[in-house]
This record gives structure tokens, sequence and C-alpha cells, in this order.
């Protein structure tokens, strides 16, 4: 069963924020286009946030960085 609400603690959020900012930032080093960089951190994040969800409704720091 997946939960419906998801809401992840602030430090959790920050955690993962910090994450695919690094992406970006490698990507943008590779030259990668701003339009390409986001399409791919967007799927980043959705994927991520499917397995949080999926774990918990209110994922911390260690929910994070396990996924």
């Amino acid at each position: 069963m997946v939960n419906q609400s998801f809401e992840p603690t602030a430090e959790g959020r920050r955690r993962l924020d910090a994450y695919l900012d690094e992406i970006e930032q490698r990507l943008a080093g590779q030259g990668m286009e701003r339009s390409e960089r986001r399409s791919v951190v967007d799927d980043i994040e959705a994927q991520a946030t499917e397995v949080l969800r999926a774990r918990t409704s209110n994922p911390g720091l260690d929910t994070v960085e396990q996924v």
C-alpha cells in the first residue's frame, strides 16, 4: 500500500534538494543545456519521491539518505 500523504521533514527535504542541486551542477559542468538538466533532475526527484512515499509519509534524513 502506498501512502497518499507525503511530506518529508525539513532536514530530509534539505538533503534531497542538496542532492538534486549537486546532480544539476554536475550536468551543467558537462555542458548539458538547462532544459535537459531540468528534465533529468525532475525525473530523478519523481523517482526518489515515489520510493520515499512507499516507505513512509514523513521521511527524515536517514530515509532520504537510504534512497
